[in-house]
């Protein structure tokens, strides 16, 4: 009963944020961009010559409300076959109002990822999956009966999509993570202090059986965030790669001095160390611009984007593989 239990604790942990996400609704709504018609046509053209260059159905474009730069994903309508490129409020800032060539530049580097979407060389859901469960894990596989599991992943599922419905958690990592740190704050604080006379009541006793023990709560409460923050940090690396090929594509597609004048215009503030470490998904913005410098300099420009089209050749620069 013991390995059932885990082995269900561990399929629900996977099935948790997935099911949440689907149930939330699309914050992702689409907004009339503050750009001119011209711009805007000069834009899907743009795109349009570069699926037809590298051979893949021309993703559609579209401005929402996201705090994200820029996703690259498939149409949520199944229907279409085109990935879908959304570019977010950090690119409706007055800084690209009077320079489409940056705008053009992030749509290229998203327009990267549509390629590695097509090729088949996206990165893996399985990954993904498997990071927000390790989190999620630990709490669930100390229920002791199996419908203290089903009910716990049902409230996980309904708190976080509630989170999701409030602007500051709408993108779904957020809303993890601060449900994450909740709970396991939560936990700890159960397992510090006595809560135990909570229970001491008709529904508390009627409960009890299903609950785990305070100690056994808090220990997972301590497990929880570190080995997410461990499968977080793992799962990230293979992104980055694919964020720096990326970068390269807005390389060829544009220039690398646009592309790297692109990245710095997302923000007046420049990232701090602090929150660059935290963000395991993504190179440093200094890794980033050294390596769009490298890339001006002939032959490696015109060998990189080569290569690029191809999809087959290795591409290392600065002795970083992006390819």
């Amino acid at each position: 009963m013991i390995i059932l239990r885990i082995l269900l604790a561990a399929v629900l942990a996977v099935l948790i944020m997935p099911t949440a996400n689907n149930l939330s609704p699309d914050q992702d709504v689409t907004v009339s961009p503050p750009f001119s018609v011209s711009v805007l046509a000069d834009l899907d053209q743009h795109i349009a010559q570069a699926a037809a260059t590298f051979g893949i159905a021309a993703p559609t474009v579209r401005f929402v409300t996201s705090k994200a730069a820029g996703v690259t994903t498939q149409s949520p309508d199944s229907s279409k076959k085109e990935p879908e490129i959304r570019l977010g409020q950090p690119l409706q800032r007055a800084s690209y109002l009077d320079r489409p060539d940056l705008l053009k530049a992030v749509a290229s580097h998203e327009f990267g990822h549509a390629v590695m979407l097509a090729r088949h060389d996206d990165f893996p859901l399985w990954s993904i999956l498997v990071m927000y469960a390790t989190g999620l894990l630990p709490f669930l596989a100390v229920l002791p009966k199996v419908i203290s599991l089903v009910a716990g992943g049902g409230i996980m599922v309904l708190a976080m999509s509630a989170l999701m419905l409030f602007p500051k958690w709408a993108i779904a990592h957020d809303a993890y993570l601060f449900f994450l740190a909740g709970l396991s704050t939560l936990s700890l604080l159960i397992w510090a202090l006595d809560f135990a006379k909570l229970l001491d009541n008709p529904f508390g006793r009627w409960l009890k059986p299903f609950l785990p023990s305070a100690k056994m709560f808090g220990i997972a409460g301590l497990v929880a965030l570190p080995l997410f923050q461990m499968s977080c940090y793992l799962v990230g690396q293979m992104n980055i790669e694919r964020e720096l090929r990326a970068d390269a594509f807005g390389a060829c597609l544009t220039s690398p001095a646009t592309m790297r004048e692109a990245l710095l215009a997302l923000t007046d503030v420049a990232p701090s160390a602090a929150k660059e470490a935290f963000d395991t998904f993504h190179p440093s913005m200094k890794e980033r611009t050294a390596i769009l410098g490298t890339l001006e300099q002939e032959p490696l420009k015109s060998r990189t984007c080569a290569a690029l089209l191809s999809g087959k050749e290795p591409i290392v620069i600065d002795g970083r593989v992006i390819q």
